[in-house]
């Protein structure tokens, strides 16, 4: 044979085991991350399925059991069959302000609440199925402070608190539907640390966990005085001041997602705080991104993160992690986590950059509804 024929022959078989090692090594890397994590399935919802778009942003649900899924382009309302969407349209009266949702809220009255970037608030009415909108005028003082809403929540005395970018927080009366002045930045136990909040929570003693961009504050009962946490050299301090979600667990404890600073368990007996970060250790926290905390009915804590979910077991003090896995269609959607909701039938909702991931309850209703959303006969 000439040696010609002889290279080609060499450089095939070259080829081939070149591909074969490349295969047995990215199977390797997959079977390696599905072995850090525990065996759950996620169903899965993006566009394709009817949602308005696929970069999912805040989850929650209402009074009738919809679940309401806030987009970049797009609210959409899920009755566990397809998808009803919102979108903003000047020449529609009633329609959203604008069609970037960036966080829902429901009350506990079952009103739901949505903010949309740059538009101010939202508030849905069922009964008409359109929304009623409040935008910051400079000429009126009990309007909203600005269009900026960062975050949402009711706390223990009925009162409703719209977080603003820049503007701290506002106290908006359902009753006269007016804003009335709340806490902004100010000296040391005067005031909140900083304007830009991000996150809300109430702890069991009734006092306000408010995050900012540069730290918490820690409101009291009667909201008179504020204690304020920073990140200092302490190994027990924050891990660092730029907070993205603040979640209260069942049993009381206070559960802190950051920005790059991974997750931190408030020690309410040495006020102070347990960190946890990502390492090498395969039942660490998958990344130190964390927008989204919540708490699934066996007790488990939930932590979206830039990488994946962590799950967190209070018994071992492990945490389960769950990945996209590209060969598993059960498994998540993407890692890039957005958000995370349970909700009250025991399903967990998780948004992500490209998609819905539903871990459903062993008696959920979801995806095939016994009884309908909104109809009591059904």
């Amino acid at each position: 044979m000439p040696i010609s024929g002889k290279l080609i022959r060499y450089n095939r078989l070259n080829l081939v085991l070149f591909r074969a090692v490349f295969f047995l090594i990215v199977l390797g890397i997959v079977s390696e991350a599905a072995a850090q994590e525990s065996i759950l399935k996620f169903n899965r919802k993006t566009s394709r399925n009817g949602l308005s778009q696929s970069f999912i942003r805040s989850i929650t649900s209402d009074k009738n059991g919809f679940i309401w899924i806030g987009t970049s382009d797009g609210l959409n309302k899920y009755d566990g069959y397809t998808f009803k969407i919102y979108l903003a349209n000047a020449q529609q009266k009633g329609s959203l302000s604008t069609s970037t949702v960036t966080y829902t809220y429901t009350d506990k009255q079952g009103t739901l609440y949505v903010a949309t970037e740059n538009g101010g608030l939202n508030v849905y009415n069922s009964s008409t199925d359109k929304f009623a909108i409040y935008k910051h005028n400079p000429k009126d003082p009990q309007s909203i402070a600005n269009n900026r809403v960062t975050t949402i929540f009711e706390d223990s005395k009925g009162i409703l608190w719209i977080a603003l970018e820049d503007k701290g927080l506002q106290i908006f009366d359902r009753k006269t539907s007016r804003f009335k002045n709340g806490f902004t930045a100010a000296a040391e136990g005067k005031g909140l640390v900083n304007n830009y909040v991000r996150a809300i929570a109430e702890d069991k003693k009734g006092q306000l966990w408010v995050g900012t961009d540069n730290g918490i504050s820690v409101i009291s009962r009667d909201r008179r005085t504020f204690k304020n946490y920073f990140q200092t050299n302490s190994p027990n301090s924050l891990s660092t001041n730029v907070i993205r979600s603040i979640f209260a667990d069942s049993q009381g404890d206070i559960w802190i997602g950051t920005a790059f600073g991974g997750l931190n368990l408030y020690d309410k007996n040495n006020d102070n705080f347990i960190q946890f970060r990502h390492n090498s250790n395969s039942n660490s926290l998958l990344g130190d991104y964390v927008p989204s905390i919540c708490e699934s009915k066996d007790g488990q804590i939930w932590v979206a993160t830039n990488w994946g979910m962590s799950v967190y077991n209070k018994k071992t003090k492990t945490f389960s992690n769950h990945v996209n896995n590209p060969f598993d269609i059960n498994s998540l959607i993407d890692n890039g986590l957005n958000t995370v909701y349970a909700d009250q039938e025991g399903n967990i909702w998780i948004g992500s950059i490209a998609g819905l991931s539903i871990k459903e309850a062993i008696d959920s209703k979801f995806p095939n509804y016994a009884n309908i959303p909104g109809q009591s006969n059904s």
